[in-house]
């Protein structure tokens, strides 16, 4: 008697589970290149701001990141040789272009 129960009841917790870890998801896409020459940037950093959450671009300046905060919140993109900046993320599923000014450094 207490099969019956137990396996209704599987299909509606896994419904459940997943739709409360799915709901907690943004994400953020884009690309990052230098603003003076448009060439993409591979390896610049990209973290939600005051957590370690983050990513880094791929070869094509790419990139996709899921955060488990909604928005708004900041985002901080970095690379060698070039100036750090913040971007506010005010929607979900948002795509960024990011351009990035070189930093002399004497």
């Amino acid at each position: 008697m207490k099969k019956l129960y137990t396996l209704p009841a599987l299909p509606i917790f896994l419904l459940v589970v997943c739709s409360v870890t799915a709901f907690g998801q943004t994400t953020i896409s884009g690309t990052v290149k230098a603003k003076d020459s448009g060439v993409t940037l591979a390896g610049a950093n990209i973290v939600l701001k005051g957590t370690v959450t983050g990513t880094i671009t791929n070869t094509d300046g790419a990139f996709s990141l899921k955060v488990k905060q909604s928005p708004p919140f900041t985002l901080s993109i970095s690379f060698i040789g070039f100036q750090s900046q913040e971007v506010t993320v005010t929607e979900a599923a948002t795509t960024l272009d990011i351009s990035m000014e070189e930093q002399t450094l004497l």
